[in-house]
């Protein structure tokens, strides 16, 4: 009976032990210059959720509601030994009117308060390469059909590893599965599908399958003028990939940035948390 009291009593101190340099942690952590920094200055980086935009079939997308996680940061700046937004990490919520509540809709544009664009590419033939070699570090989003895919392996596994996205735009549910399958296998990271028409029985198996459906008028002739036309914060510009396109692409990109626009790929534009 003695040693269990003995047990108990060690174990008790040993608790206490830890209740207590919990409490010096705590304490410590509270009068850091650091810590004090952060509690002062996380209203200044709190950004409120907003809902996403619904009018009739057409969505934007909404913002998530972001706040400073205060400990992880703390833990974040300590490593560095010095106080620095860059090293904020915060808590994200998606909005409650959401993207997800809503696949049976349209989505036109990003959230304009982004300030992103992203560009979509049609691509009929072998150019996807052409393209490749034009985009530098950019990303953006393709929709190749089914027959094209089969033969543009190499070049969409090369697309993929640096950050471009491919999306499905076939229109009739035996490419649709088949084009996924596809695309499935080459680990393309977006579910999403491109959808100019509108086409309600499109739009419906994209939502079955859990895709958002993203729509936009495809540019065709001149490309560089109609996107100085149409460039919005928020725009999705749709490109037909021709040789007009791949002469003029260069100077899209630059005008678009020129105008202070990050060139965003389209999963991460319309992203909500």
């Amino acid at each position: 009976m003695k040693k269990i009291f003995e047990y108990i009593g060690i174990l008790s101190l040993v608790c206490f032990s830890f209740f207590l340099t919990d409490k010096t942690v705590s304490v410590v952590q509270e009068i850091d210059d650091i810590m004090i920094q952060i509690k002062n200055n996380q209203h200044k980086y709190h950004q409120n959720s907003m809902n996403a935009s619904v009018d009739k079939q057409y969505i934007v997308p909404g913002l998530p509601e972001k706040s400073v996680d205060i400990e992880k940061s703390y833990t974040e700046m300590k490593k560095v030994g010095v106080y620095d937004t860059n090293h904020f990490v915060y808590k994200v919520t998606k909005p409650k009117e959401n993207l997800d509540n809503y696949l049976n809709k349209y989505i036109v544009s990003g959230n304009p308060q982004k300030r992103m664009v992203s560009i979509i590419l049609i691509i009929k033939d072998k150019s996807l390469s052409s393209v490749l070699n034009l985009l530098g570090d950019k990303r953006v989003a393709f929709v190749l059909d089914n027959d094209t895919i089969s033969t543009e392996i190499k070049n969409i596994e090369l697309a993929l590893e640096r950050g471009n996205e491919f999306l499905i735009g076939d229109t009739n549910i035996q490419q649709f599965l088949s084009t996924k399958q596809q695309l499935d296998t080459l680990k393309n990271p977006t579910m999403i599908c491109y959808n100019e028409k509108e086409d309600k029985k499109f739009l419906s198996l994209c939502q079955k399958n859990k895709y958002y459906s993203v729509t936009s008028t495809t540019i065709t002739k001149t490309p560089l003028s109609q996107t100085k036309d149409l460039l919005r914060s928020g725009s999705f510009l749709v490109f037909e990939v021709n040789q007009q396109f791949l002469k003029e692409f260069p100077n899209i990109l630059s005008y678009i940035e020129s105008k202070g626009y990050v060139i965003a790929p389209l999963s991460f534009h319309i992203k909500e948390d």
